[in-house]
């Protein structure tokens, strides 16, 4: 950025209307003033891209309380349209209740979304996105082009260390800039590792369909150190 770089972010998988790195290069490449084989060039070389990717295990629980809010749960009965559960953005829910939901949900949604099929992408969640170029779930398929190969710059992973990381970029891109690291959208729930305990199978399904993500960032799995506890 200090080179006059230009400063991209490309959000990560779960939400609404996020856009992959694949799709802004596509966008450079469309541009008459610019071209296909310039945009890729000035993609590599000229254009500072980050992305922020988190735990898959954090990220379904993360989906999972985000659904509630937005009453969009797909279990027939809970967090409907019409309901007045308690809103996870106001308050904290019952790990007895919410708990057992989540492990329901999470195995709905490996019916509805199995690896493999041509919509395995939504597993994630976000299905308001652009979806041609999403093989799978995982967070991976927003960061790399079609050949499975790396299209940004910097990848950060959602930990201790990612607010120093996010000011690094911002005091090299915004040099003068007071801006301060927030949290939008944030939601109360008991901890993560609480949703796969003594459940082995649940940390099995995020394992099977966030694989990219476990390879790529070396992600610890869960699923051995469950199985050797439930014995």
């Amino acid at each position: 950025c200090q080179k006059g770089q230009n400063l991209t972010f490309i959000p990560g998988a779960g939400g609404w209307m996020h856009t992959s790195a694949s799709d802004y290069l596509r966008l450079l490449q469309a541009n008459e003033h610019v071209g296909p084989t310039q945009a890729e060039r000035l993609w590599k070389d000229s254009v500072f891209s980050f992305a922020v990717v988190r735990d898959p295990y954090s990220l379904l629980v993360s989906l999972f309380y985000w659904n509630m809010h937005n009453r969009n749960l797909e279990l027939p009965g809970h967090y409907g349209p019409e309901s007045h559960d308690p809103d996870p953005a106001k308050t904290m829910p019952d790990a007895n209740e919410v708990i057992p939901l989540f492990r329901r949900w999470l195995r709905v949604l490996d019916r509805l979304f199995p690896v493999g099929s041509n919509r395995s992408w939504a597993f994630s969640g976000c299905r308001a996105c652009s979806t041609k170029w999403r093989r799978d779930a995982s967070q991976t398929a927003w960061l790399t082009d079609g050949n499975g190969e790396p299209s940004v710059s910097r990848v950060f992973i959602v930990g201790p260390e990612l607010e120093k990381h996010i000011e690094q970029v911002r005091d090299s891109c915004f040099p003068g800039c007071a801006a301060e690291f927030g949290h939008e959208n944030a939601m109360h729930h008991p901890p993560v590792a609480l949703h796969y305990q003594g459940d082995p199978e649940a940390a099995a399904i995020v394992e099977k369909h966030m694989e990219r993500d476990f390879a790529q960032f070396g992600f610890e799995k869960l699923t051995d150190k469950l199985t050797e506890s439930a014995r």
